[in-house]
């Protein structure tokens, strides 16, 4: 069975995301991406989570929960193949989603009493699978539940945080999607430059274009080296910069009418 091929986040990024046109529609744009959005979310956790192992196991010499980690994410991505299902083959293949991810949850739960970073981890997974379920209500509990002991600075923080506001754009809640994101928004925490772009698009989608347009104009200032660059870039050419809608604002003079000219000069 073919492998789906990942999206690295800077290709995501790279798609058109609608960013003007989604002025009029936040909830459609989430409807479109939601998918390639989680699927890159996903990849990146799956990629840091053979560095956390080793962590887990040189720092605490924990085997049994690092074994269990490491069972939980076979479970996790394993294959769904009906005429092929062997649910204690290794590595595992099930016979519907639902046997999956009902196994998955399992898995995952023995995770939660773990240590600090460990339990996030399992608590993160399991928000994941109740998303894939349905109930976004747990999802978004299970999401802020994981933030509770990782520090701003942990990859894990940053992706807990970008997918429970998502979910709560998805539901027309944009106030509180701000809110949460506010949460990477200061200038030295890490992946603020992503905040503050989910931000700004945000408020693009809302018919805030100024507070849009501030947002990349900080990214742009106080993050020069982001691999975002040349997306805000692109948008900002789209909505034009303050110095040059200013200047759009400025009266025009007039030679015929000396009193516009003198506004004008004003």
């Amino acid at each position: 069975m073919a492998k789906k091929k990942k999206v690295s986040r800077k290709e995501l990024l790279r798609e058109d995301d609608a960013f003007i046109q989604a002025a009029n529609s936040s909830a459609e744009w989430v409807k479109e991406h939601q998918k390639p959005v989680i699927a890159s979310a996903i990849a990146v956790v799956v990629a840091i989570v053979g560095t956390w192992l080793g962590l887990i196991y040189t720092e605490n010499r924990d085997t049994a929960a690092s074994d269990a980690l490491t069972q939980a994410m076979a479970v996790f991505d394993a294959q769904v193949v009906a005429e092929e299902a062997d649910p204690t083959a290794t590595p595992p293949i099930f016979a519907t989603d639902d046997e999956k991810w009902a196994a998955a949850t399992e898995a995952f739960k023995k995770l939660e009493n773990g240590s600090g970073a460990l339990s996030s981890i399992g608590t993160f997974y399991l928000a994941d699978i109740a998303e894939r379920n349905g109930d976004l209500a747990g999802a978004k509990q299970g999401f802020r539940d994981a933030l509770t002991n990782l520090s701003g600075q942990d990859t894990l923080y940053f992706l807990a945080v970008e997918r429970l506001a998502y979910l709560q754009e998805k539901e027309g809640k944009a106030a509180d999607a701000l809110t949460t994101l506010k949460k990477l928004q200061s200038k030295d925490g890490f992946y603020a430059d992503y905040a503050s772009f989910h931000q700004a698009r945000i408020h693009l989608a809302g018919g805030e274009k100024d507070k849009a347009r501030a947002l990349l104009e900080r990214v742009e200032s106080d993050f020069p080296q982001s691999s975002l660059r040349e997306n805000v870039k692109e948008r900002l050419a789209l909505l034009g910069r303050s110095a040059d809608a200013g200047d759009a604002k400025a009266p025009t003079a007039d030679p015929a009418d000396p009193a516009k000219a003198e506004a004008a000069q004003k």
